[in-house]
């Protein structure tokens, strides 16, 4: 439940980050974790309560993570798109 907690909430902030109408400061981005925490306290501690704790979450746990099969990436292109759609938003990472 950790891992759907943190990546929720940096994957929400980031995207408001890049295509939202304002980018929020540090102190902003902070606040949004600590909001976002008492929520995940009511599931699972998740002792991410800034930006900073949520980006060594993801770093600590990226080893432990499975991305399955590599040519599962292809097989879904074909239903939603070119692989080059892929491709273009793979390559914005």
């Amino acid at each position: 439940m950790t891992w759907v907690h943190v990546t929720e909430a940096y994957s929400f902030l980031r995207a408001s980050q890049l295509y939202g109408p304002r980018r929020f400061t540090q102190a902003d981005r902070d606040q949004y974790f600590e909001e976002m925490s008492a929520v995940a306290t009511e599931l699972v501690p998740t002792g991410t309560r800034s930006e900073a704790d949520a980006e060594a979450y993801l770093r600590r746990i990226r080893p432990e993570l499975y991305a399955g099969v590599q040519h599962s990436l292809h097989a879904t292109s074909s239903c939603v798109g070119s692989p080059n759609v892929w491709r273009t938003v793979l390559s914005t990472r």
